[in-house]
C-alpha cells in the first residue's frame, strides 16, 4: 500500500450468484507509513544496550526476533504514533476534492454551499464539488447559463440579452475612434473580424429600425429569432395596480430578461419537453439573479431526410437496341429491366471486344465492362 492512499472495501452478502451490498456493507481507510523516528532510538545508549532479552524461539514473528524486551514494547506505541502521524498529513487533502475520502464529500459540499446529488456515483460527486467554484465565479454570465442546460439535458443551447434591442437615444459620447480609423458605436456589440489580420468591428450607429425590403430581417422579426437586430421600445409589461407590472413570455425587451434558444434531441416528445422545461427553471432560479428572468424558445429541429429511390427518382428509357444481358434486381426494387441502347458486353479472350482502336473513326465505344454496383 501506499502511504497517504485511501483504500475502499465492499464486503458482498448473500449466495455467490445473488450477492449484494450496500453502503452499511462499506468502508475505507488511509494507509500510513513507517517513520524513521522511534521511541527505541530517543533513548539513551545505556538503556538500548541493556536491552537484551530477547524472545523465545518461534514466540514473535522473524523480524522480531533479534528485538529486546523494551524494544518491542516502545514499537507498539510507533505503530499508532505513526498512524497519528499519517492522520495528520492526510489533512492536507481535506479540501482536495480528488484525494478526499467519499464519505466527507457532502460535509464539503455543504461547505461551499453545494447541494450534492445523491444519485451521482463517486467520480461524478467529486467533479461537481471540484468545479462548483468555478461556476460560482461566472454565476449568471451567459456561457454558464448555456453550460447548465446542456450539461443537464444534452441538448444544444443559445443565451441572448433582449437588452440588446432595447431602443436608446444616441450618445455621441459612445462614439469611439479605433487605431484603423474606423469610427464605431460602443454599445457592447464590438467584435474581432473573423479573418485576419484581427481587427475589432462594430456598428457606427446605434440598432434602428428594421430593413423592409430584407426578407430575413423580416423573418427574425415575425419569428422573434435569436438574429433578431430589430430596436424595440422598453418592454415594462401590464400595470398590476400597485405602481408595478406583470409580465410574461411575450414581453421581452426589457433589462430584466433573456432569451434561451434551445434546439432538443429528434427524438424527444412533447410531454418530455414539458418536463424538461420546468426542470431547467427550477435549475436556472438557483443561477439567475434574482431580478432576471429567462423565456424559453424551441429552436426547430434541422432533419436530413432520407433518400428514396423508389420515390425521388423516375427512369426514363426507350427500347431502340437489342437486350444482350438482362438487370435482375433484388426484392423490394421495380420489376423491370433496363435495357441500354447499342450496348454490348465486354468480353475477355475475343478478337472482337479487345481494346478499342482509337484510329480509326469513328471510335467504337460501345463495348463495356460488366458493371456489377457497388458492393
Amino acid at each position: 500500500m501506499h502511504p497517504g492512499t485511501i483504500y475502499y472495501y465492499t464486503a458482498f452478502v448473500g449466495p455467490e450468484a445473488y450477492r449484494i451490498f450496500s453502503r452499511r456493507t462499506q468502508t475505507s481507510a488511509l494507509a500510513t507509513g513507517f517513520y524513521t523516528h522511534t521511541l527505541f532510538t530517543e533513548l539513551p545508549q545505556i538503556h538500548q544496550r541493556l536491552d537484551t532479552v530477547t524472545p523465545s524461539p518461534f514466540t514473535v514473528a522473524r523480524l522480531d526476533q533479534p528485538k529486546g524486551q523494551l524494544q518491542r514494547l516502545l514499537e507498539v506505541f510507533d505503530a499508532h504514533a505513526d498512524m497519528l502521524h499519517g492522520f495528520v498529513e492526510g489533512l492536507r487533502d481535506l479540501h482536495n476534492p480528488r484525494r478526499l475520502d467519499s464519505r466527507l464529500l457532502p460535509p464539503l459540499a455543504h461547505q461551499i454551499g453545494w447541494r450534492l446529488k445523491d444519485y451521482l456515483n463517486e467520480d461524478e460527486q467529486r467533479t461537481e464539488v471540484r468545479f462548483a467554484p468555478e461556476i460560482y465565479r461566472t454565476v449568471g454570465t451567459l456561457p454558464n447559463i448555456a453550460a447548465i442546460i446542456n450539461r443537464v439535458t444534452g441538448w444544444d443551447t443559445r443565451v441572448r440579452e433582449f437588452v440588446r434591442n432595447v431602443l436608446i437615444s444616441f450618445d455621441a459620447s459612445r462614439l469611439e475612434r479605433l487605431d484603423s480609423g474606423a469610427v464605431v458605436y460602443l454599445d457592447g456589440s464590438l467584435q474581432p473580424s473573423a479573418t485576419p489580420p484581427p481587427t475589432l468591428q462594430g456598428r457606427r450607429l446605434p440598432p434602428g429600425s428594421v430593413v423592409s425590403t430584407d426578407p430575413i430581417a423580416l423573418f427574425n422579426l415575425r419569428t422573434r429569432a435569436f438574429d433578431d437586430q430589430t430596436a424595440y421600445s422598453y418592454d415594462c409589461g401590464q400595470p398590476d395596480g400597485r405602481g408595478g407590472y406583470d409580465r410574461n413570455d411575450n414581453d421581452l425587451y426589457n433589462r430584466e430578461t433573456i432569451g434561451i434558444y434551445i434546439t432538443p434531441d429528434i427524438d424527444s416528445e412533447f410531454f418530455s419537453l414539458q418536463e424538461e422545461g420546468e426542470r431547467i427553471r427550477q435549475i436556472l432560479q438557483e443561477f439567475l439573479p434574482i431580478q432576471v428572468r429567462a423565456v424559453f424558445f424551441l429552436q426547430p429541429i434541422n432533419v436530413e431526410e432520407g433518400y428514396d429511390a423508389t420515390a425521388e427518382v423516375q427512369e426514363a428509357f426507350i427500347d431502340i437496341g437489342v437486350l444482350l444481358q438482362t438487370e435482375l434486381y433484388g426484392e423490394g426494387s421495380d420489376s423491370v429491366s433496363d435495357r441500354i441502347p447499342e450496348w454490348r458486353w465486354f468480353i475477355s479472350n475475343d478478337l472482337t471486344h479487345r481494346t478499342v482502336d482509337t484510329g480509326t473513326l469513328p471510335v467504337g465505344t460501345h463495348s463495356r465492362t460488366w458493371h456489377t454496383g457497388l458492393t
